[in-house]
């Protein structure tokens, strides 16, 4: 039972640690895209949007 709970304990830390520098390295670029999509997909299906085109 101890083993098993330290065990996930540093498995749960190590593959925190992989996610956090995939963070880093992509996460800003992902969210660039997820926010112009988001603000495109907004104005999209906005009813103002067809009153603009």
């Amino acid at each position: 039972m101890t083993k098993n709970t330290v065990f996930a304990e540093s498995t749960s830390t190590y593959f925190r640690k992989i996610f956090l520098k995939k963070i880093q390295w992509h996460g800003f670029i992902l969210l660039k895209l997820w926010v112009s999509f988001a603000v495109g997909w907004t104005i999209f299906m906005s009813p103002r949007s067809l009153v603009l085109i």
